[in-house]
């Protein structure tokens, strides 16, 4: 939630786009979705957020009666919300969350605020798909989702395009184009987001920069440092430092 500075910048690389957040934007970033984020004028970020699991996310969207297996198109269509009243909802949300657990990263016991702005959201996501003439459902091919599978399955193992490629039965490149053209993100992107949504946890829990690009793959620590800031935006010390500091876990 951008809502306490104008001027913020996010980039999202599904697109390789930036965009210019001001206060009161919402801004919806898919699950999979690499993205990083600066400040336009170098001074502090001051944002609020939530992050969902993909797993928390799949059970939100059964409630709703919505599933994306085997379903190419995103469920948010654009990456900015401007609805004053859907900013307040996520608002109350979010603060009720830190009053009632004392924790940013804590679960608030009273639902009902947070599917009231979910519903909302999806509501107003459908009827923006419509308007720029997107599908509701677009099945993946089967290549391309035997290729996720494999990426998901063995992600903290070492693994090649041409490992992908064999998988997915075409060739590097003819792999690289459809992976896109239906993900949004290319498979050696793909990889490396899953490995860092797993670093971001194994960091949390106090594993070491080192321990962690030896578990997930990754050439060395050096190689690990230089991914996970891309795509966090801060390096793995910084973020493992940031709950020894603060004493809390995630």
């Amino acid at each position: 939630i951008a809502g306490t500075k104008p001027g913020d910048r996010w980039y999202r690389e599904r697109l390789l786009l930036n965009y210019d957040l001001r206060s009161g934007d919402l801004l919806v970033i898919n699950p999979g979705d690499p993205h990083s984020c600066e400040s336009a004028d170098g001074t502090k970020l001051e944002y609020r957020s939530f992050s969902i699991p993909s797993s928390v996310m799949d059970a939100l969207l059964a409630d709703f009666g919505v599933s994306r297996e085997g379903v190419q198109v995103p469920l948010f269509p654009e990456p900015i919300v401007r609805d004053a009243g859907l900013f307040a909802l996520a608002l109350d949300c979010h603060v009720r969350g830190c009053e009632e657990a004392g924790d940013v990263d804590g679960v608030v016991e009273d639902a009902e605020p947070f599917y009231l702005f979910f519903e909302r959201l999806l509501s107003a996501s459908s009827a923006r798909r419509r308007e720029l003439g997107m599908p509701d459902a677009l099945p993946e091919s089967e290549s391309v989702a035997s290729v996720c599978r494999y990426i998901e399955q063995g992600f903290r193992s070492k693994m090649t395009l041409d490992d992908m490629a064999q998988v997915g039965r075409m060739g590097r490149y003819t792999l690289i184009r459809a992976f896109a053209r239906e993900k949004g993100i290319t498979p050696y992107r793909y990889l490396l987001t899953l490995r860092v949504i797993e670093a971001r946890s194994l960091l949390a829990g106090g594993e070491s920069p080192v321990e962690v690009a030896d578990k997930l793959g990754f050439a060395d620590q050096a190689h690990f440092g230089r991914v996970f800031k891309d795509i966090t935006g801060v390096s793995p010390g910084a973020y493992r430092a940031s709950y020894a500091l603060s004493g809390k876990k995630r």
